[in-house]
C-alpha cells in the first residue's frame, strides 16, 4: 500500500521516479535472530532492556494472565513507546483485545495501574481508564 501511494504521488506531481530504498531498511528494533529473546522478540533489539528493567524490580517480572505480558513490557512501552492508555496497550501494542476480549478486560484493571504509576496519574484516571476500555472490550465479545 505504501508504494502504491507513493507511486500515485510520484505519477500526480511529476516527480523523477526512483526506486525504494526502504526494502532492505533496518528500522528501529531490528534483530537478525529477534527468535532468540521468546516471547519478547517483537521488541528485537530492544528486548535486552526490558528484561533489564524487569530484573532491576521483581515486581516488574510478573506477568500478565494472557500471551505471557511482562509487567515490564507495560511500563516499557508508556517510558519508550508513547502508550497513554489502557486501550492502547492492550489493542494497539498488543492486541489482546481482539485475542480474547474477555481476558483484556481482566487486565485492564492492573495496565491501567501501570501506566498511571508511569505518568503520575491519579485512581480517578484509572478507573477512568478501565471504565473505558471495558465498555469497548465488550463490543469484542462473541456470544
Amino acid at each position: 500500500m505504501p508504494k502504491i501511494t507513493i507511486d500515485q504521488a510520484i505519477e500526480i506531481a511529476r516527480l523523477e521516479y526512483r526506486p525504494s530504498v526502504s526494502r532492505n531498511l533496518q528500522i528501529h528494533g531490528y534483530h537478525n535472530h529477534a527468535d532468540k529473546f521468546g516471547d519478547l522478540k517483537a521488541y528485537g533489539s530492544d528486548a535486552p532492556k526490558i528484561k533489564a528493567l524487569a530484573k532491576k524490580n521483581a515486581r516488574m517480572e510478573k506477568k500478565l494472565p494472557i500471551d505471557s505480558v511482562l509487567y515490564a513490557e507495560v511500563v516499557w512501552t508508556v517510558q519508550n513507546e508513547m502508550v497513554r492508555t489502557v486501550e492502547d496497550f492492550l489493542a494497539r501494542r498488543r492486541r489482546i483485545l481482539f485475542l480474547d476480549a474477555r481476558a483484556a478486560m481482566d487486565m485492564a484493571p492492573v495496565v491501567a495501574k501501570l501506566i498511571a504509576s508511569q505518568l503520575k496519574k491519579r485512581r480517578a484516571w484509572q478507573k477512568q481508564q478501565v471504565k473505558s476500555f471495558v465498555e469497548k472490550a465488550a463490543h469484542y465479545i462473541v456470544q
